[in-house]
């Protein structure tokens, strides 16, 4: 075998090597425990890494386990009637972490809704609007 060949082996493989060695360092595994001051575990606490497009929410036991990229520096936890908190990650996999109640009253509650019904009426609807407006009153039952 000719020589540049070989080493044209050679420098594939360690691109190659380098470069699936870096792909599996690119996302940290995160787990945590969420409280609240009494020690209670906080169920549906949401928790995103700064700079992540994804989040999790605890369990019903108060645990995480969040996959976030490797240049993830901040952990942002926060829970409906609680402060919001942000850590900071460093070289840290695991967090527990308290939270603190808010006496935040709410203001305002908007409920929008959205929805279509086809409604589909036959002679009875015509049959109480021509007694409606004769002046007649109706009793179905009697």
């Amino acid at each position: 075998m000719p020589l540049h060949f070989l080493k044209k082996i050679m420098v594939f493989s360690f691109l190659f090597c380098s470069i699936i060695s870096h792909s599996f360092a690119q996302t940290k595994r995160i787990t945590g425990k969420v409280i609240d001051e009494k020690g209670i575990p906080v169920s549906g606490a949401t928790i995103l890494a700064e700079g992540s497009k994804g989040g999790t929410s605890t369990d019903e036991k108060g645990e995480f386990t969040l996959s976030v990229p490797a240049s993830a520096r901040n952990l942002q936890i926060s829970s409906v009637g609680f402060g919001a908190v942000t850590l900071r990650i460093g070289s840290l996999t695991e967090f527990n972490v308290s939270l603190r109640t808010e006496d935040a009253a709410l203001n305002d509650v908007v409920v929008v809704g959205y929805g279509k019904k086809k409604r589909s009426y036959r002679g009875c609807v015509q049959h109480f609007r021509e007694r409606f407006q004769q002046g007649n009153r109706y009793y179905p039952n009697g």
